[in-house]
This record gives C-alpha cells, structure tokens and sequence, in this order.
C-alpha cells in the first residue's frame, strides 16, 4: 500500500490524487509501516490534500518513532506543526 501511496502522491503511472494516496498510507500505517506513519504525519502537519491536525500528526510521528523510524523521532520529540 505504501508504494501505491506514493505513486498516487507524485502522479507516477496515475493521475496525482492525494485522497487516495492517504487512503492507501492509513491502510499501510494501520498495520505498523512506520516510513507510512511518518509520511501520513506528514500530510496531516502540512496540510496536504487539505488534511490538517496537529495532534494526529504528532501521534504518527511518535508512532513511527517507536517503529524504527528514526527521522519521524525528530518530529515527535521536537514538533512544528502549528
């Protein structure tokens, strides 16, 4: 699911959709990816696709942190979403 979310993100192959790329990084996420929890942190502290929430954002951070994700542990510890 995570690398059908980036082809949907960066329009590779289909037409760009970030809708559907969250749909496809929430499935991956769900089952403990952490480089999809970051980039779904991601999406949600940037507002990407119109999806902003600070707090979902930082919980997936942390959440991809403690996965094994070493650069959401950045954003986890140290937030900018605002």
């Amino acid at each position: 699911e995570y690398e059908i979310a980036t082809m949907y993100m960066g329009g590779e192959g289909v037409s760009q959709n970030f809708t559907t790329a969250k749909e496809f990084l929430e499935k991956s996420s769900s089952q403990d990816f952490a480089p999809a929890q970051h980039l779904l942190s991601t999406f949600y502290a940037t507002s990407i696709g119109g999806m902003h929430d600070c707090t979902i954002a930082k919980e997936l951070a942390c959440k991809a942190c403690k996965n094994g994700y070493q650069d959401a542990c950045i954003n986890c510890n140290e937030f900018w979403c605002k």
